[in-house]
């Protein structure tokens, strides 16, 4: 069995997290699937001989609007661009939602009728359209998100307000108006705090190390941790991180565990001891035999 983490564009609420899941737990192989909405991520474990990565990214497009982003640059280029548009959007809509609330105040001629006709539209259907969007992706999956719901209270609220100039009856152009804006303000919030957590995340990460040396046939060499495996046998010498969660084999050694327990105050270590991935080894030699994979550390629970 493989585990895997992957990064999901295009989600918009819960329930696009929701049908994503389903769809890659109905994939054969697949032995469980769970997506976190607010990390944007997807945490599975399948069998790798039934299950291709092409697999997967057809079963999370198949969802509707979303894909698979690449680890490292695309990913994070994915955030930046996701704040910049979100922040973008929110000010185009503000500055001609303004316009329609002052109105909302005065009795205003049947000529600035069509003035705020045209105010509204550019919000609903160009700075608004990814609801309308997201809603007929949807539509085809005969599903509902978060996305029907703005775009059918919009649609409905701007198309009532087009037939009521013609009946003389009153309008809600700003209503649709204003939905869009505020949803639009929610998503740029959302935007910048799921790029503080991308950082906060890149920054935990990145205590970790990415060599370990490995112990096989009495002989000592590099390896990469990702590709450690449980029960290898690794040397860790005084002043050195821990490349992965571990027992200790040999040796007697006290830990520096203040990055996962806040406790300044190292730790004694033995042999039969736990030991985890990027706390420090302070004093002694010690061979510690690995019990958790990179992905399955305590460092990458957090």
């Amino acid at each position: 069995m493989k585990k895997e983490n992957i990064s999901i564009s295009g989600m918009h609420c819960a329930s696009c997290a929701v049908s994503i899941e389903r769809n890659l737990q109905k994939q054969d192989g697949m032995k469980s699937a769970n997506v976190n909405y607010a990390m944007g991520k997807a945490y599975i474990e399948y069998d790798e001989n039934k299950v291709k990565e092409e697999d997967i990214a057809k079963a999370v497009a198949s969802a509707g609007d979303y894909r698979i982003l690449k680890e490292g640059s695309d990913e994070h280029k994915h955030h930046l661009d996701s704040i910049k548009v979100s922040r973008n959007k929110f000010v185009a809509s503000s500055i001609l939602t303004l316009p329609l609330l002052v109105a909302m105040f005065f009795d205003m001629p049947m000529q600035f009728a069509w003035i705020t006709l045209f105010l509204s539209f550019v919000v609903v259907f160009i700075t608004g359209w990814q609801f309308h969007r997201g809603m007929f992706s949807q539509l085809k999956h005969f599903k509902a998100n978060m996305d029907t719901l703005v775009s059918v209270g919009t649609l409905s609220a701007f198309f009532y307000s087009v037939y009521a100039m013609t009946i003389d009856a009153h309008l809600y152009f700003e209503t649709a108006a204003v939905i869009v804006t505020l949803i639009l303000l929610g998503k740029y919030l959302e935007a910048k705090s799921k790029g503080r957590a991308s950082e906060a995340i890149k920054k935990l990460f990145a205590l970790g190390v990415k060599k370990a040396r490995l112990i096989e046939n009495g002989k000592e060499r590099e390896m990469a941790v990702e590709d450690l495996q449980i029960g290898n046998i690794l040397l860790v010498k005084a002043g050195e991180k821990i490349p992965l969660d571990a027992k200790v084999l040999e040796g007697n050694t006290f830990i520096d565990e203040s990055m996962l327990t806040g406790e300044s105050v190292a730790v004694e270590k033995n042999v039969g001891d736990q030991v985890y991935a990027a706390t420090i080894n302070g004093t002694g030699v010690i061979k510690i035999q690995v019990t958790k994979i990179a992905s399955e550390t305590m460092l990458s629970q957090i």
